[in-house]
């Protein structure tokens, strides 16, 4: 069984780090898969998952290393790997920061059957690789695995939450290793899919990662949360556009989900945008044309700015964009390159 899905490198960027750690040569290791050191340099290096399986697979081999996938992990920065990571990260609790990940994975990796499934007090992550090898795959699996459940525990703000790991191949390295790097319960058996399950009341936890600010409304003051931003017109423009940058990436960009998130009624809020003589609809837009631009000029991927700025497919974008500059975004770049050079 060939994985022929597209994976960006994205996902292996602490991988030079780690083969210098361990003394390893990275670059015959890369030939022999097909890769070179300046692929990895470019984070939109687009190649086949099975020439990264094949990678992981010659470095625990050389490095004698049954668990390297879960030194990877630690290893592993959510910011360097685009959307998804930074998704990951960005939703005001753990359920919208996991389905925020779901949304935006297909810009990581293609070929994945990724879920969040909730049944009574028990949360059950599952993830799949489609048509791969899960013996072949187990160092990629066993990383990815290891990264959620770190995500986990930093979004809950839980260092020991418990969690309980179930991978998809045979037992590779003695389960102490396993229970000590992970620190969770960790069992095998086979299948094609990773399961860890948590209790269901974190789902609803405030990210930690974020701001106070920028967390759950439940964990804020509602009245002198809302004195403190309506009596200042920068204040509350500040704030909202924080508030559209965690929300454009977990898919929650609304008038409703914003006055909540800031703990204020929704026609408070837009009472305020309209005595500052706006709306919440030219506020997202302006900050929209804003951040596109800027994404633009930092070279970012058109489909990944999209999905930074939420929209749900990259034609809405580009008519947006046109909307705003009067040409499409491609055409755009085309023309501040030419001025640059």
């Amino acid at each position: 069984m060939y994985d022929k899905h597209p994976i960006r490198l994205s996902i292996i960027h602490m991988v030079p780090d780690v083969a210098e750690s361990r003394n390893l040569v990275l670059a015959p290791l890369l030939a022999g898969v097909g890769l070179d050191l300046a692929d990895l340099t470019d984070r939109t290096q687009i190649v086949l998952r099975a020439q990264v399986v094949a990678l992981l697979r010659l470095m625990a081999r050389q490095a004698g290393e049954a668990t390297l996938g879960v030194d990877l992990a630690d290893a592993a920065r959510p910011s360097r790997l685009g959307p998804s990571g930074e998704a990951l990260l960005g939703g005001r609790t753990l359920r919208e920061c996991i389905e925020a990940h779901i949304r935006h994975l297909p810009n990581l990796q293609a070929g994945v059957r990724v879920g969040l499934q909730v049944s009574g007090s028990h949360a059950h992550w599952r993830h799949a690789f489609v048509n791969g090898d899960p013996e072949q795959a187990a160092v990629l699996t066993e990383g990815i695995a290891a990264f959620f459940v770190k995500a986990l525990r930093a979004i809950t703000g839980q260092p020991d939450l418990p969690v309980y790991l179930v991978l998809p191949h045979r037992q590779h390295a003695p389960m102490r290793q396993y229970e000590e790097k992970l620190r969770c319960a960790v069992s095998f058996r086979p299948g094609r899919e990773t399961l860890i399950s948590f209790d269901s009341f974190w789902l609803d936890w405030p990210n930690q990662t974020l701001t106070p600010d920028l967390r759950s409304p439940d964990r804020v003051d509602p009245v002198g949360r809302d004195a403190a931003v309506l009596a200042d017109d920068a204040a509350l423009r500040k704030s909202l556009q924080l508030i559209f940058g965690v929300a454009a990436m977990s898919g929650r960009l609304s008038l409703v989900d914003s006055a909540r998130t800031l703990g204020i009624a929704p026609r408070s809020l837009q009472r305020r945008l309209a005595g500052m003589d706006s709306s919440f609809e030219a506020m997202v837009d302006d900050w929209r044309r804003e951040r596109a631009l800027q994404l633009i000029a930092q070279g970012q991927p058109l489909h990944e700015i999209s999905a930074r700025l939420g929209y749900t497919h990259q034609a809405h974008f580009t008519r947006a964009f046109g909307r705003w500059q009067g040409m499409a975004p491609s055409r755009y770049r085309a023309a501040l390159g030419s001025e640059r050079t």
